[in-house]
Parts: C-alpha cells; structure tokens; sequence
C-alpha cells in the first residue's frame, strides 16, 4: 500500500505492477506455472469481480471479523462522533486520515448507515488504497488475457492456472504419456518408472516433475507437450543416467535392469537438477 510513497516518479511504479500483470498474462498464455499465491481480492481484481466482505478473509483477518462484528450487532448504540466514515494510516510514522466517502471524517457512522461503512471500508482496503497499482497490474494482465476470456473461471481456477495442481497425481500423468523410441506403455522400464514415481513422497514427485519438464507442478489442463517417455540412445546405455528436454516434457530412460536400478539413477538425476545438463 506504500509504494506509491516510495517512488518519487509515480510512473516508475505504474511500470513495475504492469509488467506483474503482463508477466502473469504470458505465464497462462504460454500455460506456465508460477510460484505467486496471489490472495483472493487481487484474484478477484484479474478476473474482473467485485470484492465483498468475506473476500477480506486472507488479505485482512482482523478487520474483516470487526467489520462483520459491527454488521451482527442489534444496535451499534452511542458509539461516539469519533467513529466516522475515514480511517486513519500511517505514512513513514506520520498517521494520515482518508475520508472512505466524500466529507466523510465528518459524517458519524450509525445504525442506518452501518452496511455502507462496511462497503466503503471492504473498498478502501482491497482497492482504493491501492488503486493505482491495482489498476496497473489489471491493465498488463488484460493486455494478454482479455476479461471476456476469465468469465467462466472461479477464483480457485484462476489461481490453479497460475500456481499448478497442488498435488501430484501420478496416475492422471501416467494414463495420457506417450512413449517412443522403442518404449511402449508395456515395456518393463516404463512400468519401472511408474512404480518408482508412485512410490516416492510428494516432495520427491514435484522434484522428478521439474527434472522432466522444468515445472514443479501439473498445469491445469496437463502438459503440452504431452508428458513423453523415450528410449535413451546414449552409448553409454544403461550405464547412463536419465536425460530430460523439458522444452518437450520428455524423459529419455536408459534400458535399466530392474525397479531398484531406476530409482537408483532417477534419485541421484534429480538431486543434482542445477547440473542436470551436465549428466550423461
């Protein structure tokens, strides 16, 4: 929400959240998954949706409870004319005060008026205290992925897209692989790898993933290039280690001799990934 008061060029900050929008834009494009869990109401803003209270949840715990409190109550009763439409925000240790609605430190919140308290002040923290970045971020990743085209999604979709699959499921990969080079869906090391990626712990799956295909996680609608499994034709043969080109989502295997022997070589491909173009 400070930012803006950190740059001295208001147009400088404007640039930094519209290349956010636009890299998050190429990343769906280009079906690229991105570790930034964005919260609810900036998921909210891309999609083009309004925010209401129970969407404050993530980004403001605290005020969103005060805030359903003071709709819940029979009566708000005397509550004094210190409890007006503004809020008060501190500024590099200076407190500034911001009217939520025109004249507003002047106009004491009431009974009457209490559903448009809480309406101004769901505003103020999930949009007008932060309007210009908001609006540049919203502008990059429209640029890209036009709000016509978001209609149909979900907030929990948008963030799938964005982030993966949260859990690896080995059998959804496995039932839509392809195999060439002299493997087929029956050839004894396929099977191997199958049973070994079945059995390793998430941690240990996410990791075969990015060896593979430079995700960590499985994109919503699954990988394209489809998820490829070759014979590797290394002339070291199965004394070799795994290969992968994650520009094709493809694993080349060596013709091991057993399942012990492709979690053997697999373990050690994936521990040493930053020098993975350096094994053969």
């Amino acid at each position: 929400p400070r930012s803006e008061h950190v740059h001295s060029d208001s147009r400088v900050m404007v640039q930094y959240y519209n290349f956010v929008g636009r890299f998050l834009g190429k990343a769906v494009l280009d079906r690229q998954v991105v570790d930034i869990r964005l919260e609810r109401t900036a998921l909210l803003h891309l999609l083009g949706r309004s925010v209401t209270l129970d969407d404050l949840i993530e980004l403001d715990p605290h005020r969103c409870k005060g805030l359903k409190w003071i709709l819940e109550q029979e009566t708000i009763g005397e509550v004094g004319d210190d409890f007006t439409f503004s809020v008060d925000i501190e500024v590099f240790g200076e407190m500034v005060t911001v009217d939520l609605r025109p004249g507003g430190r002047d106009v004491t919140v009431t009974d009457d008026n209490r559903q448009e308290y809480v309406d101004a002040m769901v505003n103020f923290v999930a949009y007008t205290r932060v309007e210009a970045q908001i609006k540049a971020m919203v502008e990059g990743f429209h640029d890209l992925v036009p709000v016509a085209s978001l209609a149909d999604f979900e907030v929990e979709e948008l963030l799938k897209l964005l982030m993966g699959q949260d859990s690896v499921d080995v059998t959804e990969i496995e039932a839509v692989a392809k195999y060439t080079g002299g493997y087929t869906d029956e050839s004894a090391q396929v099977g191997w790898f199958w049973q070994v990626l079945k059995e390793f712990e998430p941690g240990q799956q996410r990791a075969t993933l990015r060896f593979i295909t430079g995700l960590h996680k499985v994109p919503l609608d699954g990988f394209t290039p489809p998820f490829t499994i070759m014979r590797s034709t290394h002339e070291a043969g199965k004394g070799s280690l795994p290969r992968s080109h994650t520009c094709f989502n493809q694993l080349a295997l060596p013709p091991y001799e057993s399942a012990d022997e492709v979690k053997e070589k697999l373990l050690y491909a994936i521990a040493n990934v930053p020098d993975a173009f350096h094994m053969s």
